[in-house]
C-alpha cells in the first residue's frame, strides 16, 4: 500500500483558497481606499494652507518654517481649538449659528480667508458637467479629468482643499 501524502495546508483553506483570498482582498482594499481618501483630503487642505502662507510670507522663510506654520493652523482634536470646534458644531445643531460668525470663526481659527469655493457644499446638480469624470463606486467621490476632486459627504460634495471633514476611525 502506498501512503497518501498529508496536505500541508488544512483542507478547508486548500479547498476554499479563492474564497478566502477574495474576502481578505476586499477587506484590505476597503480599508486602504478609506485611508487614501482621508489622506488625499488632508493633503489638499495642507496645499491650500501652504499656498496661502507662501503668498503672505516673506522670502526669508525656509520650507521647514512654512511647514511649521501649516502644522500650527491644522486642526487637532486636542486643546482649546478643538473645544471651540465642538462648540461651533453644537451651535449649528441648535440652529443659533449664522454664516457671518462662521466666516469669522474660520478666519480666526485657521488663519485663512474664508473661501466659499472650497468651504461651501455643492449639490450634485451644481458640480461641473462639461468635464468628464470618474465616480468612486463605494464612496461616490468624483474625480474629474482636469484634476478637480469632490468628496461626497452624505448628499453634498466638498471640493478637495477645503478644511478636513473626514476623520480616521481613531480620531
Amino acid at each position: 500500500m502506498s501512503a497518501t501524502p498529508k496536505p500541508t495546508f488544512p483542507v478547508f483553506i486548500d479547498d476554499h483558497y479563492f474564497l478566502i483570498e477574495g474576502i481578505v482582498t476586499g477587506i484590505v482594499l476597503n480599508v486602504a481606499t478609506s485611508a487614501s481618501r482621508i489622506v488625499s483630503a488632508q493633503d489638499g487642505w495642507e496645499e491650500r494652507v501652504k499656498a496661502a502662507r507662501v503668498k503672505t510670507a516673506s522670502d526669508d522663510l525656509t520650507e521647514l518654517e512654512l511647514m511649521a506654520e501649516v502644522a500650527a493652523v491644522s486642526p487637532s482634536k486636542y486643546g482649546p481649538e478643538a473645544e471651540q470646534r465642538r462648540e461651533i458644531r453644537r451651535a449649528i445643531a441648535r440652529g443659533d449659528y449664522d454664516e457671518e460668525r462662521e466666516r469669522e470663526d474660520f478666519e480666526s481659527m485657521y488663519g485663512l480667508k474664508y473661501d466659499p469655493y472650497y468651504e461651501e457644499p455643492y449639490e450634485e446638480d451644481e458640480l461641473p458637467s462639461d468635464v468628464s469624470y470618474n465616480t468612486d463606486p463605494f464612496f461616490g467621490d468624483r474625480i474629474y479629468e482636469n484634476g478637480d476632486m469632490f468628496f461626497k459627504e452624505g448628499k453634498v460634495f466638498y471640493r478637495k482643499g477645503g478644511r478636513p471633514r473626514m476623520k480616521f476611525f481613531w480620531d
